[in-house]
């Protein structure tokens, strides 16, 4: 950049506010640090939009410069100023571009999957207005569109994926009767071969110390999760199904244990299961540490793309049939007796909905 004046003159002083000292040196006022400093710690404003120099910022200075911006952030002005400036229409124009570009996303992913970040969202889900503009949310065309692309994902991953489709209608069998919302299932007993898993449930959420209604998705709850995951079974064949829901392989956690073991095969867990239960795949060899990793990693890749597809709606699966059986038949067979007939080598009872989230 040119200056109008000549370097070192009267005029170029006057307009810089520059100071030449006794001993020739130019020294110029520091905007930052009130003191007087020679130009050689100054230089020409980057931007152009005016002749002059400007002090370049000592990391001390930067301290405080910081420092001052929170606390200037802090006043009432300062929200009220960036509120505005984040309704305008220029404001929502940066918003989005910060949104989309790739550090953006990045951003807001770390954000999210933060404890600050859950704890923040979970705050906002059960304030009044959250709920409420999750309502409208629901309610709004844009939701109802939504819910059509996510139940159409659903019905599309349950033709092409049979055995998907079996593990989710168990599983919607297993919840809707822990719930109360099914008295009896005749499916869910001729699939996973017996009966009784009310009794058997209720005996391990007590066993543990949780509270029988306190079932759910939220921290604090308890679920029911398959100590060998769901995932390392074919659904496709029905003695897997047995195996995989057999009393041996079901436990019970908090939704925090749950949540946090989702579908690693841990081998203390899986030493609980008879061999008898294990995985045809497996062929009586549990997966080395490496395998057991990969399988993990390709577990959560697959989770993130089911639960961004929505189809994780379990109400939207087959429902039972209207045929019952007595209470007396589900409460007389023994979730333990594996030895031959009906009852399989299969004990198990029904998982919960955070079961299918997890495991």
């Amino acid at each position: 950049m040119e200056h109008k004046y000549e370097f070192g003159s009267a005029e170029w002083q006057i307009d810089n506010k520059i100071t030449k000292c006794a001993d020739g040196n130019f020294v110029k006022k520091c905007g930052y640090s009130k003191t007087m400093k020679p130009i050689g710690a100054f230089s020409i404003h980057p931007s152009g939009k005016f002749e002059g120099l400007y002090c370049s910022v000592s990391d001390a200075n930067k301290a405080v410069n910081a420092e001052s911006k929170v606390k200037h952030n802090k006043t009432d002005k300062r929200k009220i100023s960036q509120k505005n400036s984040k309704q305008s229409a220029v404001g929502k124009a940066r918003q989005k571009r910060n949104r989309e570009s790739a550090v953006g996303k990045a951003t807001i992913k770390r954000s999210n999957e933060s404890a600050a970040g859950k704890a923040r969202q979970k705050r906002n889900k059960e304030s009044a207005v959250g709920r409420a503009t999750i309502k409208r949310n629901h309610e709004s065309a844009a939701g109802k569109a939504r819910r059509e692309r996510e139940y159409a994902a659903r019905r599309l991953r349950t033709i092409e994926d049979r055995g998907w489709a079996m593990d989710m209608t168990v599983l919607s069998a297993s919840y809707k009767l822990i719930s109360g919302r099914y008295e009896t299932s005749p499916k869910f007993l001729k699939r996973t071969g017996w009966g009784g898993f009310r009794k058997h449930m209720r005996q391990l959420v007590e066993a543990k110390g949780f509270d029988w209604k306190n079932h759910g998705n939220a921290p604090g709850q308890w679920n029911l999760e398959h100590r060998i995951p769901r995932s390392e079974y074919d659904f496709l064949d029905p003695e897997e199904i047995k195996r995989c829901w057999s009393a041996a392989n079901l436990d019970v956690k908090s939704f925090e244990e749950n949540e946090a073991k989702a579908d690693a095969i841990l081998p203390s867990e899986v030493k609980l299961v008879p061999e008898c239960f294990w995985p045809k795949a497996w062929n009586g060899v549990m997966p080395d540490q490496s395998e057991r990793l990969k399988i993990w990693e390709m577990a959560r890749e697959r989770k993130a793309v089911e639960v961004t597809r929505g189809i994780y709606g379990l109400d939207e699966f087959e429902e039972e049939s209207n045929e019952q059986y007595t209470s007396s038949d589900e409460e007389d067979s023994d979730p333990n007796d594996v030895s031959s007939g009906e009852a399989g080598p299969s004990t198990a009872a029904a998982e919960s909905s955070s079961d299918s989230d997890s495991d």
